[in-house]
């Protein structure tokens, strides 16, 4: 009986092990519990599996404050609506999507409509039950209450009023604009549209006297017609300018009618405090009355019209701009002595990351918001380069005669070149990226004093991480990056402010790896071993076991990889003899490789050190 005992518990213990394991390395998406929730006929969300936690999957922004926001509704009322709204307002394009699968448009829908209506909806007895009612009542309750707590800290991130001093703007409005039909737009065509603040202005309020602007002067704001990946089709509205005034304009708060109602939902035009100084220019970052973008709910149709509104628009004395600041641009802490870096790894440098940084000498009156760009068109009187070129003294010839300045036996032999690959935050064919950034676009801005200066965030860095790159290739890169400030005061002056920055990569003197087994090699998506049979599973998407085959990085980092090592779990799964996956099927766990051809490469590959090549 002893024994019998000891052998079934050896056997769970067994069965356990291996279960575990299957879960560990399994090829299947993961997903939450079924969820029941009544017939989507009912206003329900009838049977589904409720896909990956979205936040697992969140993509920043950009704004620190918004993604902080974003993340407190996918963890919260996003969860609810999926659950129990989903059934009317994820794909029926008459009811607002706050159940979107697509989760920026949900949260974009939901900003639009409000927590507090949304919330009232949830509870209500007679809006759609049983998918509404007060059986959701202390759910939503705490909801509102971790919500309202989120909007107070975001609008202390944008240094915004506390949630709930702005009121209707039925009253906090005096002026506006007379109408302005939209045109019929395509999708992703944009329209200026133009009013002359002189005879195109309303009253709103009858003992309000009407602002001298002298003439020419005019307002502006960009309509741009746009649609989801999941097919909603919106308006946004972004870039409000007043320009070619004669005398000062002093503008607060700005307020967007659409169709004749006001779209009374969070936006940076809300605030907006602004002076434009007279005769400014359309072209002149001063012109611009605030940043971001307006999104407009609704299907567009041919006869929708806008109006916008202010709560102050008058005009006054608006001094001129102080003299532009003193920019500087830096790489780590050092003037820049050329425009060109040369990045060799046959000279023992296989990884360099400098931190571009600027210097701001005195006060800055306007935010700085650096733009880093990978150009790819009008080399060498190409465009939409695709193919090789080749550097010369009349082809990128700053390039050209700084690779000539090399030492003579570090000069490569063949100048040809293509433009660097770059990855802007998580993207697809990590394994052969040349270069990363967080964003295309970074605002320098922090905070801002009483006298209205702004002051740059903590050392103000921008930073770009390059690829530990060890490939031989056939041909070097090279990767252009344009720098703009992008504001009327502050200008690339003084040493080192240099508005153009090449980066080289020396790939054709990368050492020959003396082996046939590359990275590049098994990554292919066409015959590489790892490219076609194990990316499946193993992707930024995916993700089994936790890690992503195309990121390099991450594989080393996450010791999934070890360099040299026979017991890296990948070595170990993919061999078929290995005491780890005694009672499994090596992987792929759907068998696919060749234990005479193809698991030898990857084991080869990885005793030779697993290089990035």
């Amino acid at each position: 009986m002893t024994n019998y005992r000891r052998m079934s518990i050896k056997i769970l213990l067994l069965l356990l092990s291996a279960f575990l394991m299957v879960q560990f390395t399994n090829c299947s998406k993961y997903k939450q519990p079924v969820v029941e929730a009544g017939s989507a006929g009912s206003g329900g969300v009838g049977s589904y599996s409720l896909e990956e936690d979205p936040l697992l999957n969140f993509v920043s922004t950009g704004d620190i404050c918004e993604d902080d926001l974003q993340k407190l509704f996918l963890g919260g009322y996003y969860k609810m609506s999926r659950v129990n709204c989903a059934g009317c307002h994820m794909k029926d394009a008459d009811k607002p999507q706050f159940a979107s699968m697509d989760y920026n448009w949900a949260f974009t829908v939901f900003k639009s409509k409000g927590y507090e209506k949304i919330s009232n909806n949830a509870i209500s007895t007679t809006h759609k039950p049983p998918a509404t009612g007060l059986h959701l009542l202390a759910e939503v309750t705490e909801l509102k209450s971790e919500y309202k707590k989120g909007l107070e800290l975001y609008n202390v991130c944008k240094g915004l009023p506390k949630e709930g001093v702005v009121t209707d703007p039925n009253i906090l409005t005096t002026i506006q604009t007379v109408s302005k039909s939209i045109p019929e737009l395509d999708i992703d065509e944009s329209f200026d549209m133009i009013w002359d603040i002189t005879r195109d202005l309303q009253q709103l309020k009858p003992d309000l006297v009407m602002p001298n602007f002298g003439s020419a002067g005019k307002l502006k704001i960009t309509v741009t017609h746009r649609k989801t990946s999941s097919g909603e089709e919106y308006y946004t509205l972004k870039s409000p300018r007043i320009y070619g005034n004669s005398t000062g304009v002093i503008v607060k708060g700005l307020h967007v009618k659409l169709n004749g109602r006001f779209v009374n939902q969070q936006t940076t035009f809300k605030y907006l405090t602004s002076s434009i100084a007279a005769n400014t220019a359309a072209t002149d970052e001063m012109s611009l009355l605030a940043s971001g973008a307006m999104v407009l709910l609704g299907r567009p149709t041919t006869s929708d019209y806008i109006n916008l509104a202010f709560e102050v628009l008058k005009d006054g004395v608006v001094p001129p701009p102080p003299p532009p600041s003193l920019v500087r641009f830096k790489i780590d802490g050092q003037a820049l002595k050329s425009n060109v870096i040369i990045i060799d790894p046959a000279n023992a440098q296989t990884v360099y990351q400098p931190k571009l940084t600027i210097e701001a000498v005195g006060a800055v009156q306007r935010p700085i918001v650096v733009s880093v760009t990978d150009v790819t068109s009008n080399i060498c009187g190409q465009t939409n380069v695709t193919s090789s070129f080749t550097v010369s003294s009349t082809c990128l010839p700053d390039v050209n005669n700084a690779l000539n300045a090399v030492a003579a036996t570090n000069t490569p032999a063949n100048k040809k070149f293509y433009t660097a690959r770059s990855i802007v935050g998580a993207g697809y064919n990590r394994y052969d990226w040349d270069f990363r950034m967080v964003s295309d676009q970074l605002n320098l801005q922090s905070s801002v004093d009483a006298a209205g200066n702004f002051s740059l965030n903590p050392s103000g860095q921008v930073e770009i991480k390059f690829s530990k790159d060890v490939r031989k290739e056939d041909g070097n890169r090279v990767l252009r990056l344009n720098l703009q400030l992008s504001t009327s005061n502050g200008t690339l002056t003084g040493a080192g402010a240099l508005s153009t920055i090449y980066v080289v990569f020396l790939k054709v003197n990368n050492p020959d790896p003396g082996y046939d087994v590359t990275y590049s090699g098994l990554m292919n998506p066409i015959s590489g071993i790892l490219g076609t049979k194990c990316i499946k599973c193993h992707n930024s998407v995916q993700f089994n076991g936790g890690y992503d085959i195309t990121d390099y990085d991450q594989m080393i980092s996450r010791r999934i990889l070890i360099p040299f090592d026979s017991m890296s779990l990948m070595f170990r799964r993919t061999n078929s003899q290995d005491p780890i996956n005694e009672g499994l099927s090596p992987m792929p766990a759907n068998g696919g490789l060749d234990d005479l051809t193809e698991r030898p490469k990857i084991r080869e590959w990885i005793i030779n050190g697993a290089k990035n090549n």
